[in-house]
């Protein structure tokens, strides 16, 4: 039988931790489209691929 990990859904502090942006600058980013989020009912939720997706596009 396999194992199914789920994804693993991070708030907006940690992404505000991971990219050094502020809170206005995640929403920016998320109202442009290049950060996806998932919302669940009234909360905001990033998955740890899109996150990583975004760091890694800010390097390039």
């Amino acid at each position: 039988m396999e194992t199914v990990t789920p994804p693993t859904l991070h708030r907006l502090a940690y992404a505000q931790e991971r990219t050094g942006l502020s809170r206005s600058g995640i929403y920016r980013v998320i109202n442009s489209g290049q950060l996806k989020v998932i919302k669940i009912g009234r909360s905001v939720r990033i998955s740890e691929s899109e996150l990583t997706r975004f760091i890694e596009s800010l390097e390039q």
